[in-house]
C-alpha cells in the first residue's frame, strides 16, 4: 500500500509521499477551482442539474483530479458519480473536494434558508449560530458538500454598502462570539463524520467597510484599525472556533491589496492564528492586482505575487489553462521556487485527508431526503427568525394587536412575497411562509384578513420571460446569443449559444470561459411569441446598458455613453488587446430576479430620478400567439448584476391598496428590500426607503388607520419621517423561509420581541458612518443635527420593561500581567421584569479604557446575555472581562493589557447606560 493511502499515519506524513509521487501539472491542479454549475451542466429553470456533460469534462481533466470543485444544486447522486470518476480514473485516485455558498442555508433550492446573518447577530444568542452552523454542516454534507464558503466576517460601518446584510453589523465582540460559534456547530469535533463540513470565513479582511460604500473599492479603515478591529472577528473563528479555511478579499488596504498581501495571508493568519488549511482567493481577487489595483504588470506577475503571499487556490480568476501555463513558466524560469507551489498544493490535499476522503470518499445516498430541510431545521429557521426580529417602536403600544383589530388590511411589496436576501437559490414554495401567510395562519375566525399589494420595492414589477417566449433564430426555443469581448459588438463573436431567457447575474459567475469579463457585449435576437392576449409593459431592469429593439424598431434605450474605456482593449506587454479572465463558470446563473427594475443614475443614461426608471419599460400590447421581432443588446458596463428581459401586466395603481386600508382597523404595511435593492453591488446613495415607498406609506398613514410597518430589508434605514409619523415599527431583516411565521408571532403577541440591532440606523445618509464605537476626535455636530442616530447599536423595545441594579465589580487591582496569563475581572448587576407580560432582555454591559497608548472608543461592547424573565422575576448575570476586552494594540501593532483605570457601563443598548462602576489595572 502506498503510504498516502495509510490512514494509521499522521496526515502530514501521507501528505508529503502523495505530493513526492505528483508531477507538476497535477500539483497546479491541486490550486485550481472547477465548477459544475454551467461549464458541465444543463439546468432547469429551478436551477437543478437535468443533464452532465461527461465528455466535455474527462476531456478537461484527462486522468488528473482538482483540487476544488463547485457543487450548486446538484445532488448526492451526482457528487459520489464524480467522485467515483476522481478516484478510479484519475492517476493518483486524488478525490474532488466540493465547495459551495452557504451564507445563510447552502445555495440549494431544496436547503433550509435562514435568515441572513445580520438578522442573526441582531438575536443576541451566539447559541443559535451554532445551531444554524450545525444545520447548515448536516444538510450540506448530505448534499455532497465537504466544505461551504461562510460565515461572512466582515465588519460593517457603512449601511450604503450593498453586502452589509450578510454579516454580523458594526461591532467587533458580537461578531467574533457569532464567528466562532458557527464554525463550531458546521465543522464539530471530527471532519470526518457526515454531518460536518470544513468552514472557510470571509472576506479575511477589510472588506465590509469600502471607501463610499461601494462594493470592491479599497477599504474606508486605516491599517491600525483593520488590524484592532477588524481581524479579532477572524480570530475568533480560527484561535477559538477552529475554522479551516478563508477567502481572500477583494479590497486593498492603505494601498496594498490583500491578495498580495504577505503579512495578513501568512505572517498572521499562519503563524498567528496557526489556521490548518488554505486561502481560496475571492472570486477575481488575484486577477484584480493587474486589472483593478495595477499593481502587477500582468496576469502572469499577479499570480506569483497571489502565491506568494498565501494564496493557495484560485476562484475563477483566470482560465484554467493560463493558470497552469503560467504557474508551469515560473518554475521553470526560477521566478518562483517550485516550494512556492508545493505549500499551496499541500494546503488543499491536507484538507482532504482531515475530511476523510481518501477513506470514504462518497456520500451517502439516503441522508438527503432525511436530512436536508428537515422538520428541526425548520424549528431553529423559525426561532432565529422570532429572536431576531426587533421592534423599533411601539406607540400608546398598538402592538400586539388586540382583539378589537377585527379588520386587517397587509400590504406592501413584502406581504406575499417571502424577504430572503441575497445568495438565496430558487427555495421551494412549499418552504416558505410569507407575512400573509403567517397572519392569515393566526388571525383566527373572528378576524378577516384583507391583501392588496399597492407599491413595488422599486417601480413596476418585472417578471422574467421565461422559456416558452422566445423562438431562436435557427426556429428552436430561446434567442440566439452572440456574445462579444468588446463593448461595441464589433467583429466575430467569441461565442455563439442559444439562451433560453434572459435572467443573468454575472457578478456570481461570467457567461462563458472564452467571454471577457471585464469587458463583453451581447446581441441576442429571435422572436417573442405572445402567450396571450393583455396590455401590459415589457422591461430591461437593471444598471447595465441595454437596447430593446421590436420589429425593428427601437423601444427601450437605456445606453451609457460615457464609460470607463480604461476596462476596454487593455493592452499586453506585445500591444495585444486583453482579455482579462476574471471568472470562468456559470453562464446560465440565474439572478432569481422577479422585481422591478433597478434605475441607478449613469452618466450619459436616461434614467429617472424618482425610482420609476421609465426609461427602462414600455407600454406594450401583448397579443396572443403573435411573434415580434426582437433584438436586445447589452453591454457589461456595471458588472452585470442583474441582467433581466421581462414584461408586467400594466402600471402599478396603489388606489385599491388604499381603498382596502379605510376599511380597517389596522393597517400591516410590509415595505423595504429585495433583491433589486439590496445584495452584491447594490450600494446606496441614500437610505430611505427604496423607490416609492415612503410615497405609498404617506398616502397609507394619510388614511388615518392606525399602521404597523414591517421592514424585511438587508441595510439599516433612514427612518426618520417613519419614526415621527408611524406608530408601531418592527424591523425584521430578511428573516428566511419561516419568517413571515414569526412577525405574525410578534404581531399577535404570541411571541414577545426581543431583537436588538447589530448596527445603528442613521438619521439621514449624512450621519455615515454612525457607528456606536467610532474612533474619538470629531465635531459632536452638524449644522442639520447632532451626530448620534436615530436608534442605536443593541437598541430595541419588548412587551414588558425592566430595571437594573446593584452593579458590582469584582477584581480590582489585578495587574496587567495577571491579566496577560487569564485572570478576570468580574462584573455583574441585577435585572428585573418590572412590566405585566413575560419577556426576554438583552442586558449589555461596555467597557472604556480611560487611558490608552493608542486611540479607542469610548465604548466597546464587552458582554452580553439575553434572560428570559416573567412578571416581577429579577436575575443576576455576571460578566467576566479578560484580556480579549482589555487589549490594546499599540503603535507597533503589539497586544498588551495597558496599566490604568477601565470603566465598565451597564444599559439595555449603547446609548442608555444605566448603570456604571470602575476597576484598576496595576502595572
Amino acid at each position: 500500500m502506498e503510504r498516502y493511502k495509510d490512514p494509521s499515519l499522521p496526515i502530514e506524513e501521507r501528505v508529503a509521499d502523495l505530493m513526492s509521487r505528483m508531477t507538476l501539472e497535477e500539483k497546479i491542479m491541486q490550486t485550481d477551482q472547477y465548477s459544475i454549475i454551467g461549464d458541465y451542466t444543463k439546468r432547469n429553470a429551478e436551477e437543478r442539474v437535468e443533464e452532465f456533460h461527461w465528455e466535455e469534462f474527462e476531456a478537461a481533466l484527462k486522468d488528473r483530479s482538482v483540487g476544488s470543485v463547485q457543487f450548486r444544486s446538484a445532488s448526492p447522486q451526482l457528487a459520489n458519480q464524480l467522485q467515483r470518476y476522481a478516484v478510479e480514473k484519475t492517476r493518483l485516485g486524488i478525490p474532488f473536494l466540493f465547495s459551495e455558498e452557504a451564507l445563510h442555508g447552502l445555495y440549494d433550492g431544496n436547503a433550509t434558508c435562514f435568515p441572513q446573518q445580520i438578522g442573526l447577530a441582531g438575536t443576541f444568542e451566539p447559541g443559535l449560530g451554532r445551531r444554524m452552523g450545525h444545520a447548515i454542516g448536516v444538510e450540506s454534507r448530505a448534499s455532497g458538500v465537504h466544505e461551504t464558503w461562510n460565515p461572512v466576517m466582515d465588519l460593517s460601518w457603512d449601511p450604503r454598502y450593498g453586502r452589509v446584510e450578510e454579516a454580523f453589523g458594526e461591532d467587533t465582540y458580537l461578531g467574533g462570539e457569532f464567528a466562532r460559534e458557527i464554525v463550531r456547530g458546521m465543522q464539530g469535533d471530527d471532519l470526518r463524520r457526515p454531518d460536518t463540513v470544513a468552514s472557510e470565513p470571509k472576506h479575511y479582511v477589510g472588506y465590509g467597510t469600502p471607501v463610499g460604500g461601494l462594493n470592491c473599492a479599497p477599504s474606508a479603515m486605516g491599517r491600525h484599525v483593520v488590524f484592532a478591529w477588524g481581524l479579532p472577528v477572524f480570530e475568533q473563528a480560527f484561535v477559538e472556533g477552529g475554522a479551516w479555511n478563508t477567502m481572500c478579499s477583494y479590497a486593498a488596504i492603505d494601498g496594498q491589496p490583500v491578495a498580495s498581501d504577505r503579512e495578513l495571508l501568512t505572517d498572521v493568519l499562519r503563524g498567528q492564528y496557526h489556521m490548518p488549511g488554505f486561502v481560496r482567493s475571492d472570486m477575481t481577487a488575484v486577477a484584480r492586482l493587474k486589472v483593478s489595483f495595477s499593481t502587477a504588470k500582468d496576469n502572469r506577475e499577479a499570480i506569483r505575487q497571489g502565491l506568494e503571499a498565501g494564496v493557495d487556490l484560485q476562484l475563477y480568476d483566470f482560465t484554467h489553462e493560463e493558470w497552469m501555463e503560467s504557474i508551469l513558466s515560473l518554475i521553470e524560469s526560477g521566478e518562483m521556487s517550485e516550494e512556492v507551489l508545493d505549500t499551496a498544493c499541500g494546503r488543499v490535499l491536507k484538507l482532504k485527508f482531515a475530511l476523510g476522503l481518501f477513506e470514504n470518499p462518497y456520500v451517502d445516498e439516503s441522508l438527503y431526503e432525511k436530512t436536508v430541510n428537515c422538520r428541526a431545521h425548520q424549528e431553529t429557521a423559525l426561532d432565529i427568525a422570532r429572536k431576531s426580529i426587533c421592534m423599533l417602536k411601539n406607540d400608546k403600544r398598538i402592538l400586539p394587536l388586540s382583539d378589537s383589530c377585527r379588520t386587517i388590511v397587509v400590504v406592501g411589496p413584502g406581504a406575499d412575497e417571502a424577504a430572503l436576501g441575497d445568495y438565496t437559490p430558487k427555495t421551494a414554495d412549499s418552504h416558505k411562509v410569507t407575512v400573509l401567510d403567517g397572519i392569515r395562519q393566526l388571525a383566527g375566525e373572528n378576524r378577516r384578513v384583507l391583501y392588496e399589494k399597492g407599491c413595488s420595492y422599486l417601480g413596476e414589477k418585472v417578471t422574467p420571460f421565461y422559456p416558452g417566449w422566445f423562438v431562436s433564430e435557427d426556429g428552436e426555443e430561446g434567442l440566439t446569443a452572440r456574445y462579444y469581448n468588446n463593448w461595441d459588438m464589433s467583429g466575430e463573436p467569441v461565442l455563439t449559444r442559444r439562451d433560453y431567457m434572459v435572467n443573468f447575474n454575472w457578478i456570481y459567475a461570467k457567461p462563458h470561459a472564452d467571454v471577457n469579463a471585464e469587458c463583453f457585449s451581447v446581441v441576442w435576437t429571435g422572436k417573442l411569441k405572445a402567450r396571450s392576449s393583455f396590455q401590459g409593459c415589457i422591461a430591461i431592469p437593471g444598471q447595465d446598458s441595454m437596447r430593446l429593439y421590436i420589429d425593428g424598431k427601437l423601444l427601450i434605450d437605456a445606453w451609457n455613453q460615457e464609460r470607463d474605456d480604461s476596462r476596454a482593449g487593455m493592452k499586453d506587454v506585445n500591444g495585444n488587446t486583453e482579455a482579462p479572465s476574471d471568472a470562468v463558470g456559470d453562464g446560465n446563473a440565474l439572478t432569481d430576479y422577479t422585481g422591478s427594475f433597478c434605475d441607478k443614475e449613469r452618466k450619459g443614461r436616461k434614467c429617472n430620478t424618482d425610482g420609476t426608471g421609465d426609461s427602462r419599460m414600455a407600454d406594450f400590447t401583448f397579443e396572443e400567439g403573435r411573434e415580434y421581432d426582437i433584438r436586445l443588446e447589452f453591454c457589461n458596463d456595471a458588472r452585470g448584476a442583474r441582467v433581466v428581459l421581462g414584461y408586467n401586466n400594466g402600471r402599478e395603481d396603489w388606489k385599491p391598496a388604499l381603498e382596502l386600508v379605510k376599511q380597517a382597523d389596522v393597517a400591516i404595511v410590509c415595505l423595504g428590500d429585495n433583491a433589486e435593492t439590496c445584495g452584491e453591488n447594490l450600494d446606496r446613495t441614500d437610505l430611505i426607503l427604496p423607490g416609492k415607498q415612503q410615497e405609498f406609506l404617506k398616502e397609507i398613514a394619510a388614511t388615518g388607520t392606525p399602521v404597523v410597518l414591517v421592514l424585511q430589508n438587508g441595510r439599516p434605514l433612514a427612518l426618520t419621517w417613519e419614526e415621527a409619523h408611524i406608530p408601531a415599527i418592527l424591523e425584521c431583516w430578511f428573516p428566511g423561509e419561516k419568517g413571515g411565521r414569526a412577525i405574525a408571532e410578534i404581531l399577535f403577541g404570541i411571541t414577545s420581541p426581543s431583537g436588538r440591532l447589530p448596527m445603528s440606523f442613521p438619521r439621514t445618509v449624512g450621519q455615515v458612518p454612525c457607528n456606536y464605537n467610532r474612533l474619538p476626535g470629531g465635531g459632536w455636530r452638524y449644522v442639520e443635527m447632532d451626530w448620534n442616530p436615530l436608534y442605536p447599536f443593541g437598541y430595541g423595545l419588548t412587551y414588558t420593561s425592566f430595571s437594573y441594579s446593584d452593579l458590582q465589580v469584582e477584581g480590582d487591582g489585578l495587574s496587567a500581567a495577571e491579566v496577560e496569563k487569564g485572570s478576570e475581572v468580574k462584573v455583574s448587576f441585577t435585572v428585573t421584569n418590572t412590566g405585566s407580560s413575560f419577556g426576554e432582555e438583552t442586558a449589555q454591559l461596555y467597557l472604556r479604557d480611560m487611558v490608552s497608548s493608542t486611540v479607542k472608543p469610548r465604548k466597546e461592547l464587552a458582554g452580553f446575555e439575553k434572560i428570559a424573565l416573567q412578571p416581577g422575576e429579577s436575575r443576576r448575570v455576571e460578566f467576566k472581562i479578560g484580556r480579549r476586552q482589555m487589549r490594546t494594540l499599540d503603535r507597533k501593532f503589539e497586544w498588551h493589557v495597558e496599566p490604568g483605570e477601565f470603566r465598565v457601563m451597564a444599559g439595555d443598548n449603547s446609548a442608555d447606560i444605566l448603570l456604571t462602576g470602575k476597576f484598576i489595572i496595576t502595572a
